[in-house]
């Protein structure tokens, strides 16, 4: 799902949801920040659809397998994370192909969404900025964390402290990790909320992406 810039395209933003959603999920996402960055496009693209371990099996979208949200540093799908990176780097190269640099390009994701959205900074084409929101980092053990092309790239982690799906303590972790790595990173806590975004955190996100994508 695509929603084109309101004036002339000059950036970009791609956001990926969590597990068992779809790109409508985040439709409402884009009208809304469009009102105040209208050179934006957005782009929200929907998982493949996959048996997901962590459900006995069940086929639903999702970025990759998870086996366990109570072990997600033991147990991570490699292969399929590395397959979601480089359907990642192909819609952002996809960009690159309209005009848009990538450095132009600001990678967000929401929960397993955010987990790839991380991972991007890994990656060989250099982005805007990252938004993780709800979030861990996989393959944490892994070097380097963040690539010579990313080690500028600006993070922002959003996680609630209430969250019961992945853990609080896992976002912190992630953070402390990437900012041993050098990453210019910031985590912003959300008091009382669970596995979502409240208003404030809308705020914080659109300041975020206002910031990192102006209209030039």
């Amino acid at each position: 799902m695509s929603f084109p810039s309101k004036t002339k395209h000059t950036a970009t933003v791609i956001l990926l949801h969590g597990l068992g959603d779809t790109a409508r999920g985040w439709a409402d996402f884009a009208p809304m920040l469009q009102m105040q960055m209208p050179h934006v496009k957005f782009v929200f693209p929907t998982a493949p659809t996959r048996p997901i371990t962590l459900n006995g099996g069940m086929r639903m979208t999702g970025w990759f397998d998870i086996l366990s949200l109570d072990r997600i540093k033991m147990q991570e799908d490699k292969a399929g994370l590395e397959d979601a990176v480089r359907n990642l780097e192909s819609l952002v190269q996809a960009e690159e192909a309209e005009g848009i640099e990538s450095k132009r390009v600001l990678i967000a994701g929401f929960s397993q969404g955010g987990a790839v959205s991380l991972i991007m900074l890994r990656s060989r084409l250099q982005v805007a900025a990252v938004l993780a929101m709800s979030t861990w980092l996989p393959l944490a053990e892994e070097t380097p964390l963040v690539s010579a092309q990313n080690q500028q790239t600006p993070v922002l982690m959003c996680h609630g402290n209430q969250d019961g799906v992945v853990q609080y303590s896992y976002g912190q972790e992630s953070f402390r990790k990437l900012k041993a790595a050098g990453s210019p990173i910031e985590f912003k806590t959300y008091q009382g909320l669970g596995h979502g975004v409240d208003p404030q955190e809308v705020q914080d996100i659109t300041g975020f992406l206002r910031h990192h994508l102006p209209s030039s």
